[in-house]
């Protein structure tokens, strides 16, 4: 069928804003159960070391955001970066390469949730480094309706 490639694109964009919606949704539940966390207010290292485990085996090990959007969080919420010292190190390749800053899970519930960092990022962050943010989902859904209708007048054109 003429046109289905386009369609199948579209339908492969909307199932990665569905995604990000979820891990959104996923992260921000996680982000709070950390935070009310009295384990991790009194041992953070003990904390981080348990979400290291957890993590191991490839589930949720790492959350990814944009290097700008990352850098421009840091500096709005006062924070520098060898609070990550993991992340810290990607930077500067991160900025050369126009990249994707990696934030081990463990990193991000230790040490941002709970804090304004968290809430400058999470719109900003996804689980799959191939996937969507949140924000990148609202946007998709924001324009969704024309391109389908668009996607329909060329298919019904040919």
């Amino acid at each position: 069928m003429a046109g289905s490639p386009a369609l199948d694109e579209h339908i492969g964009e909307a199932v990665k804003a569905e995604a990000a919606h979820a891990d959104f949704e996923k992260l921000q539940r996680l982000g709070a159960l950390a935070d009310a966390a009295e384990f991790r207010k009194n041992s953070p290292e003990l904390f981080k070391q348990m979400v290291d485990n957890m993590t191991e085996d490839g589930h949720l090990e790492n959350v990814f955001v944009d290097h700008m959007t990352f850098t421009e969080a840091l500096t709005q919420a006062g924070v520098t970066p060898e609070k990550l010292p993991d992340v810290a190190s990607q930077l500067t390749e991160a900025a050369h390469t126009q990249g994707d800053v990696r934030i081990p899970t463990s990193d991000y519930l230790t040490h941002v949730a709970g804090t304004p960092l968290e809430q400058s990022l999470l719109p900003h962050l996804k689980i799959d480094p191939m996937g969507k943010t949140y924000k990148e989902a609202q946007e998709f859904y924001q324009t969704q309706d024309a391109q389908l209708k668009e996607q329909a007048a060329k298919i019904a054109d040919q």
